[in-house]
């Protein structure tokens, strides 16, 4: 992360990738974290 010292372009990727991130992780959540059921 040393590239990216103010962190804009970091803030940026997890804007564009949350939801796809967060959709991938509740399709996926009982199969991957079944302790969590």
């Amino acid at each position: 992360m040393s590239l990216d010292p103010t962190g804009q372009g970091r803030k940026r990727w997890t804007q564009r990738w949350k939801a796809p991130l967060n959709a991938f992780q509740i399709a996926f959540e009982g199969r991957l974290t079944p302790a969590n059921n």
